[in-house]
């Protein structure tokens, strides 16, 4: 058994430093739980990176070489963000032994049937239960508790910029443009909310859930994709007065193994859990 286990984290950003944060306050808790002590040994932090406390820069390194050749690092914690330097650093932590915890769903989107093979290959095992509703065990709940069950469809809203948006603008009438303003203020929204908005965000997740849920190949290509960025006070209007509510939703479906997976706005009953 280990004497102790290493981490290596890559990227300070928002939610990087907020982990970090998290982390140091629950380290007790994690080191009785797994019976070692955890430690993060380094942190990769780039240009443009959230910044770094004083208490911290002692683990800071420039180069993302540090932390991948480190033999004394166990896990890569990614949390750069993107695709192309994102792919190549867990490719080359799976190459090298080490396991990997994520939440690109872009990345897995995209790829991640090659590095899920990879990790297959080399013996190692990449977690990624953040990439799909944050903090909800969705994806363990799909991969454990009904890895025997026939799950035949999946409706969900699964970005949560797009959702706050909608519910402001039914709740308290406003524009589209003045509740984006507003959720950007509030942090709730990025300064360049594109993906949440046109759904593309809701297609990486619906992806890596159909991938599980079905046992089949699926990629960003398959989705049907519309956004809410035409959505006005008319359509909610109207939807209210005829007892739905819109949201943007995600759908999943396997009928005699024919797989649709679409993300657009929809009417939803107001008297359903979802709305």
């Amino acid at each position: 058994m280990k004497k102790e286990i290493n981490i290596g984290l890559l990227g300070f950003g928002t939610v990087a430093s907020s982990f970090y944060h998290i982390f140091n306050e629950r380290k007790k808790e994690i080191n009785s739980f797994l019976s070692v002590p955890v430690n993060i040994k380094k942190i990769f932090a780039r240009g443009g990176s959230h910044p770094v406390p004083e208490n911290i820069k002692k683990f800071l390194v420039r180069n993302p070489d540090e932390i991948l050749e480190d033999k004394g690092i166990d896990i890569i914690i990614e949390l750069i963000g993107g695709i192309s330097s994102a792919k190549e650093f867990i490719n080359r932590a799976i190459d090298s032994g080490k396991s990997v915890i994520t939440a690109n769903k872009a990345l897995l989107a995209e790829h991640g049937e090659e590095i899920f093979r990879k990790c297959i290959d080399k013996k190692t095992h990449i977690g990624f239960e953040a990439a799909v509703g944050g903090g909800i065990p969705i994806l363990r709940a799909i991969k454990n508790g009904l890895v025997g069950d026939n799950i035949r469809s999946i409706y969900s809203i699964i970005n949560g910029t797009s959702n706050f948006i909608l519910s402001k603008m039914a709740e308290d009438g406003g524009k589209f443009e003045e509740v984006l303003k507003k959720a950007q203020e509030k942090g709730y929204a990025e300064a360049d909310p594109s993906l949440d908005i046109n759904g593309t965000d809701s297609a990486h997740k619906l992806v890596i859930l159909g991938r599980l849920a079905f046992s089949t190949s699926l990629s960003t290509k398959d989705v049907i994709i519309e956004g809410i960025e035409d959505i006005n006070q008319l359509d909610i209007g109207f939807a209210k007065e005829l007892g739905y509510a819109v949201k943007l939703l995600g759908i999943l479906k396997n009928e005699d193994s024919k797989i649709e997976i679409r993300v657009h706005p929809t009417l939803i009953p107001s008297s359903c859990l979802l709305s």
